[in-house]
């Protein structure tokens, strides 16, 4: 009986983890913003997370004052942002998981 208890209780958790999970995701999803570009670094993951794993963290400052970073994987990167450059625009639209590039060399202000 007490397992059973314990099951019962392991898989609500699970559920209500997966529903706050759910409910960030959309949170951030939903959000949109613009801001500039102002640092990007490459690092190796530590040893005790993935070891000879490398990322790329862009850092930007919103148009609101806030500031933000995304961190990626290096080949995720070179995918979504290959001609990245500090002084880029990024613009983060609703329901889009990752912002678009606006570059500063085409941008007309």
């Amino acid at each position: 009986m007490e397992d059973m208890l314990g099951l019962l209780g392991g898989i609500g958790l699970a559920v209500v983890i997966s529903i706050a999970l759910m409910a960030y995701q959309k949170k951030k999803r939903n959000q949109a913003w613009a801001g500039a570009v102002t640092d990007i670094r490459q690092f190796e993951a530590t040893e005790e997370d993935r070891p000879g794993k490398e990322y790329v963290r862009v850092r930007y400052r919103r148009d609101d004052g806030k500031k933000g970073k995304l961190t990626l994987e290096r080949y995720q990167y070179q995918q979504m942002f290959p001609d990245l450059k500090v002084g880029d625009r990024l613009i983060k639209e609703v329901g889009q998981d990752h912002p678009r590039v606006e570059s500063a060399a085409t941008r007309r202000d």
